[in-house]
Order: C-alpha cells, then structure tokens, then sequence
C-alpha cells in the first residue's frame, strides 16, 4: 500500500514483446525455452531500468511461469513483488524489523524475486452479494 501512497504520476509507459501472452508453441510439454527467453529478457530489462517502482501488466501464464507459481493470478489482480539484486540475501541493519519475503507463503519463489503479495482482488458481484 506503501507503493500506492507514493507513486502520483507515471512519467511513461514502455510496451514489452516480452509481456504477450503464452504462444500456442509455449503450451506444448517440454517447449519451454522461448518462454524462458522472454521471462530472461523481462528480467533483464528490469535491472536496467532507471525507476525504483515498475508496473508490469501482463498474462498470468507469464508471471505464473516466472515467479514459479502453483497457481496463476486472476484476472485484473494486482500484486507487489520486489527484484532483488542480492537474491534476497540484503543484509538487516540494526533496528530493523526482519525481511516479511524470509517468511514467505509462496516457497518457490526465485530468489531474486521477495516480498510477493496481492494489494488488490476485483470481486465478482454474485460472489459479494452471496457473501453479504
């Protein structure tokens, strides 16, 4: 929510060959390679870029993929994860409360991706009007 709080103006948006969709050579068994070159490239990119906080919209097969996901987001989510240059090794500084992405829900997360966690969930009406 942090991230919400502070970010007020998106100085410009950047479209990425690499955040497509899945191609249908993708979704065949053990044709994982180009996936992986995107999911690379996506990543690479990351690194370089001059900005502290990047919004990526993307497919979740991708990002299930990436993240090494057992479940994939749903539509129209919105979740916070940090690139971490030190694997997420960084180390604690005095008087600072312990790192949340040590305790992580989701232990198949790379370790260069921390901190997974969703900040918003659009909730379909028949399901918030059966649950009120």
């Amino acid at each position: 929510a942090e991230i919400l709080e502070t970010t007020k103006v998106v100085p410009r948006v950047v479209q990425l060959d690499e955040l497509i969709e899945k191609t249908p050579a993708e979704w065949i068994p053990g044709n994982f390679g180009s996936l992986q070159k995107r999911m690379d490239a996506l990543e690479a990119w990351l690194w370089e870029q001059p900005e502290d906080v990047i919004c990526c919209i993307g497919h979740s097969q991708f990002f299930k993929a990436m993240l090494k996901l057992d479940f994939k987001f749903d539509n129209c989510d919105v979740w916070q994860v940090r690139l971490d240059r030190n694997d997420g090794k960084d180390e604690k500084k005095d008087g600072e409360a312990e790192d949340e992405s040590n305790t992580s829900p989701y232990p198949n997360l790379p370790p260069q991706w921390t901190g997974l966690k969703r900040l918003f969930q659009i909730v379909p009406e028949t399901e918030a009007e059966s649950s009120s």
